[in-house]
């Protein structure tokens, strides 16, 4: 969820993204396509769960849709109220009002004032084929959909994301973080995420050619902002493009320098993207064998991966770091957040770790610096 007075009235309002409180996968639908005008179709019961899809190749599949995230507008009396997605609250690029809300997969979203106008902008993070939002505040608290053009490339499974003004020309430029291994080996045993998928990496309804929507990867993107409310994908060339499966990242100054650096937390509580597991799991053909459910738990393991601390060198490019700045422990971190928990004026590091206590990091940093 995230916060943010969108509406300038001295309140905070809310959003939360939403996922799927149940899939396909946990209860399967028995779902038949259509074929109406030359067109495939899913029947009229399904149309607000499922669609129909032809891939680059030809081949017809059948994707299933996340539900509705919410906007809670804040009445300053302890009362917040459902905002609608159709009634002209959001937008679509040319400024018509939606005509349903989006149905993503989503994972994280932040405010921040992309186009510095002074009013909070919205970036939602979502899964898969459903693509990241970017929702541009009209000044009042309504929002317009960025330009297709305005970015050209976000992760296929968008996690996190995270803002700073990376160069320090008063830009701020924006990270989001996927799950792209920092490992060879793994990489390889994680080329079964295409196969999960049911489209290509390029993302949902995107072919070669098509200036009308944002082509996805499968790796962390840093979007650098060249001042025109356009944004320049940077990530595989300052090295930040892989960061393991990544839940959590935040900007942080850690060595005092001036320059903001990037802390990861990251690691499952299972490696579901493990081909070989996968294939064992694949010898059990029906899905609706209760076998399978059982199954997983003892057929993937534990993904525990060393923490990413990425230093900042102050020219676009960054250094793994983790190491050297003792940030490299091996767990399954599903969050993080920061706050001076021992009052010294610099900001310490809490690790959410899933089936483990959380990691406490005391920031030890001794450059020079200004506590107000």
């Amino acid at each position: 969820m995230a916060l943010a007075d969108i509406d300038g009235d001295g309140d905070l309002d809310l959003y939360v993204t939403h996922y799927r409180a149940a899939t396909a996968k946990d209860a399967p639908v028995p779902v038949r396509l259509r074929q109406i005008d030359g067109r495939w179709q899913v029947p009229q019961e399904h149309q607000e769960r499922f669609v129909a899809e032809v891939n680059a190749s030809g081949d017809v599949g059948i994707l299933e849709l996340g539900e509705p995230d919410a906007l809670y507008i804040n009445d300053g009396k302890v009362r917040f109220t459902l905002a609608s997605w159709t009634e002209g609250r959001f937008v679509d690029e040319e400024g018509k009002p939606l005509n349903a809300p989006p149905r993503d997969w989503g994972l994280a979203a932040m405010f921040r004032d992309i186009n510095q106008d002074g009013f909070p902008d919205l970036y939602v993070c979502n899964d898969f084929y459903t693509p990241d939002r970017i929702w541009i505040n009209r000044s009042n608290g309504t929002f317009r959909a960025f330009g297709a053009l305005a970015i050209r490339k976000t992760p296929w499974a968008s996690m996190a994301v995270d803002f700073s003004d990376i160069n320090r020309d008063g830009l701020d430029e924006i990270f989001v973080a996927e799950m792209l291994s920092r490992e060879l080996e793994r990489r390889q045993t994680h080329r079964s995420l295409s196969e999960l998928d049911p489209m290509p990496s390029w993302g949902w309804g995107w072919r070669p050619g098509d200036l009308s929507s944002r082509s996805q990867v499968m790796r962390n993107t840093l979007l650098l902002n060249r001042g025109d409310n356009t944004f320049a994908e940077i990530g595989q060339f300052s090295g930040v493009h892989a960061s393991d499966w990544t839940w959590g990242v935040t900007f942080l100054d850690v060595d005092l320098d001036g320059y903001e650096d990037l802390l990861i937390a990251n690691g499952h509580s299972l490696d579901l993207a493990d081909s070989d597991s996968v294939a064992v799991l694949n010898q059990i053909k029906d899905p609706n064998d209760p076998r399978r459910r059982t199954r997983i738990h003892e057929v993937f393991k534990p993904l525990h991966v060393a923490k990413n601390a990425f230093r900042n060198r102050g020219d676009l490019m960054f250094q793994e770091m983790g190491e050297q700045w003792n940030f490299n422990e091996a767990s399954a971190a599903n969050g993080m957040a920061l706050a001076d928990l021992d009052n010294d004026g610099d900001l310490d590091v809490v690790l959410n770790n899933f089936d483990a206590p959380a990691s406490i990091l005391q920031n030890q940093a001794a450059a020079p610096r200004i506590a107000i």
